[in-house]
């Protein structure tokens, strides 16, 4: 384990154990905190959930997309960004830090402890996941995307195995975006009717009806994939 992650556990239950791996970040003293559910019994796949950029791990996708890839057996590594940490604010020109620091923290964390991995991210982290994925020397074959961005279009059309959720009133995703990964062979793609950035609708039932499809799809593809 490289010198920049610490882990630390803390509690016991539905999960071996609740551990937090403590990452150096160059945006200040406050380590990131990685949260890490590990099964009963030692688990050979794995997720990572990459929040979005003011969407952290508590939020409703992120939390539920993680129970979900747990209950389907996998051990979670959640990810909080250096930024985040520290409460700064985030410039795209810091991408590539980021995405290394990411992939540090898993290079120490996860290398020959799993033979299937998926990585599941929303907004923000559909882009820190696809530049994560082409660095880190682990078999990550599988992604999950939710209400991804546009500069990850053609990452979607290349993957190996995708699932796609995302709204028809996104802003950040739209309908020519939506066309070019609809006809891929490889991609799951699910359109939500009125769904905007966080896949919410102008009623708020609706909104939970939607989060709990998210979390069954999310439960069915890291079932079926890894």
């Amino acid at each position: 384990m490289g010198s920049n992650c610490v882990v630390n556990y803390s509690g016991t239950g539905v999960v071996n154990a609740l551990a937090t791996l403590e990452v150096v970040t160059r945006w200040g003293t406050i380590p990131a905190r990685y949260q890490y559910l590990q099964q009963t019994t030692p688990s050979s796949k794995l997720a990572v959930v990459f929040p979005g950029a003011a969407y952290n791990l508590d939020a409703p996708l992120m939390w539920y997309a993680a129970r979900a890839a747990f209950q389907a057996g996998c051990d979670v590594i959640g990810v909080e960004y250096g930024y985040q940490a520290n409460r700064t604010d985030f410039d795209a020109d810091d991408l590539g830090h980021l995405v290394d620091e990411v992939t540090g923290a898993l290079e120490n964390e996860a290398r020959e402890r799993y033979s299937a991995i998926v990585f599941i991210g929303k907004s923000l982290g559909t882009v820190v996941q696809t530049e994560v994925s082409r660095k880190v020397s682990l078999p990550v074959r599988n992604h999950v995307f939710l209400t991804p961005v546009r500069r990850v279009v053609s990452f979607i059309r290349q993957s190996e195995n995708a699932l796609v959720v995302v709204g028809d009133a996104d802003p950040l995703f739209g309908a020519s975006e939506i066309a070019q990964i609809s006809n891929s062979a490889t991609v799951q793609l699910h359109v939500i009717a009125g769904g905007d950035h966080a896949l919410e609708t102008e009623d708020y039932s609706d909104s939970i009806d939607v989060l709990k499809k998210v979390a069954i799809l999310c439960n069915e593809f890291c079932s079926n994939s890894i």
